[in-house]
C-alpha cells in the first residue's frame, strides 16, 4: 500500500515509524477490514384499492293500504286529527289513507382489511476482496536473524 504525499507526514499514515530506540526502526502493517451494515431499500409496495360493484337488491316490505266501503250511521263528536272526515259545504270529505314506500341508501360497513407488516430476519453472506499488508522478510548477504 503506497502512501500519498498528503498523508506521508502524518504519523499514523507512515509505514516506517521512528522509535525511542535510535538503533531500531519499526514497520507498521495495515489491513482492510470488512464491515457490513444494512440500509432500508424499498423492494415493492402493497396497494389496496376499492372498486364499486353495483348489484340489484330486492326487499320485501309490509305496507298497509285501505279499501273503501261506505255505510251510514249517525255520529256526534268532533274530529281530532287531519285524517278524520270533514264537511265542505254540502260535501262530506273522507280521507283515504295508504302507506307509501320511501327508500333511502344508508352506508353500511361490512368488512375491514387489516394489513400487518412483520419484519423477518435472515442471515445473508456477503463477500468482498479486502487487502492487508503482510511483512516479507528477506536477508541479503550474510545477515543472521535473532529469534
Amino acid at each position: 500500500m503506497a502512501t500519498s504525499r498528503k498523508t506521508r507526514d502524518r504519523p499514523e499514515a507512515r509505514s516506517w515509524a521512528e522509535t525511542d530506540d535510535l538503533e531500531a526502526e519499526r514497520l507498521i502493517l495495515h489491513e482492510e477490514r470488512l464491515e457490513a451494515r444494512t440500509v432500508p431499500d424499498v423492494v415493492g409496495h402493497v396497494r389496496i384499492s376499492k372498486d364499486v360493484v353495483e348489484e340489484d337488491k330486492t326487499l320485501d316490505v309490509d305496507v298497509t293500504s285501505m279499501d273503501v266501503a261506505t255505510s251510514r250511521r249517525p255520529v256526534d263528536r268532533a274530529a281530532t286529527d287531519g285524517t278524520a272526515p270533514y264537511q265542505e259545504g254540502d260535501t262530506f270529505v273522507i280521507p283515504v289513507i295508504e302507506e307509501r314506500i320511501q327508500m333511502r341508501k344508508v352506508p353500511w360497513v361490512v368488512e375491514e382489511i387489516l394489513v400487518r407488516r412483520t419484519p423477518r430476519r435472515e442471515t445473508r453472506s456477503v463477500s468482498a476482496k479486502v487487502r492487508r499488508e503482510v511483512a516479507r522478510i528477506e536477508t541479503v548477504g550474510d545477515v543472521e536473524e535473532a529469534k
